[in-house]
């Protein structure tokens, strides 16, 4: 049964396994950790995650914000689930759109030191708001902007 009230609370039951256990179910289940199986899972979550918070950050500009393992369900059809919405996020049209360039001024850049890169990264992160000291290097926004949004840094 669904709980509403003032704050709009509403709770549904998810069957599956937090994201923080999934290791363990996979070995329960005789996945083998760097198996073609685990491999297959790994792409497909990160594709389902990628989508979700893509579409939720750029396109509805409200977002879950305490997105960590406990928080990720894998539903026993596969699906992804997310749970406790009590850290939530709206952002409006221009930081969605600051966001979305600085992600692909990242993907286009020639490499971590490139100074054009760095100007043009640390130009676009600009837009996100972060606030910086004056005596920050110059290349300050663009190492916070790779710090947020590049995995590979």
């Amino acid at each position: 049964p669904a709980l509403v009230s003032k704050r709009g609370l509403v709770m549904d039951f998810l069957k599956g396994v937090p994201l923080s256990r999934a290791s363990d179910e996979m070995k329960r289940k005789g996945i083998v950790a760097d198996g073609v199986e685990a491999k297959m899972f790994a792409r497909k979550l990160l594709k389902s995650l990628t989508t979700a918070f893509g579409w939720s950050i750029l396109e509805s500009g409200f977002f879950h914000a305490d997105a960590h393992p406990g928080n990720i369900f894998i539903l026993d059809d596969g699906r992804i689930g997310l749970i406790d919405f009590g850290q939530v996020k709206q952002v409006n049209s221009d930081f969605r759109e600051a966001v979305a360039k600085v992600i692909l001024v990242l993907d286009e850049r020639k490499s971590d030191e490139n100074p054009d890169d760095l100007a043009k990264i640390g130009n676009y992160a600009s837009g996100l708001g972060i606030e910086l000291k004056d005596d920050v290097p110059a290349h300050g926004q663009a190492a916070i902007a790779m710090w947020l949004f590049d995995g590979s840094v």
